[in-house]
């Protein structure tokens, strides 16, 4: 947090809490900082609590990150330069790595499909992992921005998605207006991934209802029946 005062002439910060247990803690942040708190009484799931952040702020790009995730290093200026020399840029993708500092797996590529999941399962293609600044299809939702105006024309994230491919959707949306999509490695976000997932039962159950909800939205019937014996054949647990 304090990397991104730091970098910026202007910041608006707003976390949106779904932890009781975080209240006070939070609570004595924003003595300190300037933040604007939005406890909710449960977890709505991480697209509606985004949603829910995104309508009260009134800067001219969101920046979203999740929870479990650590600024590394990067200059935060460099996204209000990309977004202002490019009127047709509609989001921008940070690098996120893992733990052990490498890059997270599958967190950015192409538009998500059938045979890109199938490939996902086979030792022998290795994920699309680009290292230098380029246009791509698709970006996580662990650290993404952009505009606001924008964000609020697509009517933000797809609320029906509780976790998981509610980032996959959200690219979708805006490809379809025709806007670019930059993947910027320049600024790199450690991301801790599943730190608080109750169970991997329910992590499981979660990820197969969002991708059946990303597949009923944006692909061919043909892939979706496909996907249910994929489902059937190789998921059983």
């Amino acid at each position: 947090m304090r990397a991104l005062l730091a970098d910026l002439d202007k910041v608006e910060i707003i976390i949106v809490n779904n932890d009781n247990e975080e209240i006070d803690i939070l609570n004595h942040l924003a003595q300190e900082f300037p933040i604007k708190i939005i406890h909710l009484p449960q977890n709505i799931g991480f697209g509606s609590a985004v949603n829910q952040g995104a309508r009260v702020a009134s800067g001219e790009l969101l920046f979203l990150c999740n929870p479990d995730t650590l600024f590394l290093k990067g200059d935060f200026e460099q996204l209000r330069q990309y977004f202002r020399s490019q009127h047709d840029l509609g989001m921008v993708g940070l690098q996120l790595l893992d733990t052990q500092h490498q890059p997270e797996l599958f967190a950015i590529g192409k538009v998500i499909t059938l045979w890109q999941l199938i490939k996902n399962h086979l030792p022998l293609f290795h994920p699309y992992a680009p290292t230098k600044t380029c246009f791509i299809e698709r970006v996580s939702g662990g650290a993404l921005c952009i505009p606001r105006e924008l964000f609020l024309q697509i009517n933000g994230f797809d609320e029906r998605y509780f976790l998981y491919f509610e980032d996959a959707d959200l690219c979708q949306k805006v490809l379809v207006l025709k806007k670019k999509i930059l993947f910027l490695p320049t600024i790199k976000i450690e991301h801790r991934g599943g730190v608080s997932m109750p169970s991997r039962k329910q992590q499981k159950k979660w990820y197969r209802q969002s991708r059946a909800l990303y597949f009923h939205k944006h692909r061919p019937h043909y892939e979706q029946i496909c996907l249910k014996l994929f489902s059937f054949l190789f998921e059983r647990s």
